[in-house]
């Protein structure tokens, strides 16, 4: 559909308003398919998609937060002067915050799983499972290579192109869509990608690594693909992680995130007959999709490290809302 206001910007200008501070879940405002708004004081932006007639905000908007409640107002009215209903997807306790000033609705959509570096596998269970992982590399003569994307030969982007199709042949339903990151999203300066690497130079695993700024300097970094060939070695992810969180430890990294895991709540428990409700929604739509996406085992594989486990949300304007709210999160994801 055609938007009708002057407040959309070009990407261009929405990146180069998110180069000197981003969040950790960043990166998605990057990715094909986005609008971008920003307010009138020009302060705040924000990344989002139309969904029929939802305009789906895609993690926190860029600014200062002390903005957000006056911007969030002003995106409501350019909604409604589109006939949008506005969504906030996959927003912290910040957003949420802010919104909920305003009484917008919210639901606990999952946890973003963080590590702060000064930390990290200072914890004796971490630490053992890098230690196997490190010794099961080297009886496998492997290596992590810290690179980027325009470095890498055409024969290494071949195989990592080839290892993330592996990855989405063996789902049984469509690759998880606007939240995944694709080799097309590698090439960026942005973008920091770590290779498991065997003796004869065979990619064996890959993630990527998006870069979160602030004051224009890169402050933190979040995982954003994680595959492995179908014939590594057992362990050889938790070794590439551990060597790359190792890796931005000492480039000075303060913070990394393990992005989000989906569908993970806090205690459920609630007085609140609404919000056990929504809680057993969660549950029910988790039961469904378990079996084909892995959520537990995204779980698990994550919290082996550790990590601070923050809460992510979905907030939308009004009950009656919350449909098709529910629809356009499905058209995201799976269209």
């Amino acid at each position: 559909m055609t938007l009708v206001e002057t407040s959309l910007l070009p990407k261009d200008v929405f990146l180069q308003h998110s180069a000197e501070n981003s969040w950790t879940l960043g990166q998605w405002a990057r990715w094909d398919g986005n609008e971008y708004w920003s307010s009138p004081d020009g302060e705040v932006a924000l990344a989002f998609r139309v969904l029929g007639r939802v305009a789906l905000v895609v993690t926190n908007p860029v600014g200062s937060s002390e903005h957000f409640e006056i911007a969030i107002a002003d995106f409501q009215r350019f909604c409604d002067s589109n006939n949008l209903t506005p969504a906030f997807y996959c927003v912290n306790h910040k957003t949420q915050r802010a919104l909920r000033g305003s009484n917008w609705k919210t639901i606990e959509v999952g946890k973003e799983a963080v590590i702060q570096t000064a930390k990290f596998a200072t914890q004796t269970s971490t630490a053992r499972i890098l230690r196997h992982a490190a010794s099961r590399a080297a009886r496998h003569n492997c290596s992590a290579i810290i690179t980027r994307w325009s470095e890498m030969t055409e024969n290494q982007r071949m195989c990592v192109r080839e290892i993330l199709e592996e990855r989405a042949n063996l789902r049984r339903l469509p690759n998880i869509g606007f939240t995944v990151g694709t080799a097309s999203a590698f090439d960026s300066d942005e973008v920091d990608l770590a290779l498991a690497v065997d003796c004869d130079g065979r990619i064996l695993a890959v993630t990527s690594w998006h870069a979160v700024r602030r004051n224009g300097s890169v402050a933190g970094r979040t995982l954003e693909t994680i595959s492995r060939s179908k014939d590594s070695f057992n362990g050889v992810l938790d070794f590439l992680i551990g060597e790359a969180i190792h890796h931005f430890k000492q480039q000075g990294v303060q913070i990394v995130s393990l992005s989000g895991i989906p569908l993970l709540r806090s205690d459920p428990s609630s007085p609140d007959f609404r919000q056990r409700l929504k809680s057993k929604a969660v549950k029910i739509a988790k039961a469904r999709l378990e079996p084909f996406y892995g959520f537990e085992g995204l779980r698990r594989f994550k919290q082996k490290f550790e990590p601070e486990l923050h809460s992510l949300y979905l907030v939308y304007p009004n009950r009656s809302d919350l449909v098709k709210v529910a629809v356009a999160l499905l058209w995201a994801y799976f269209l």
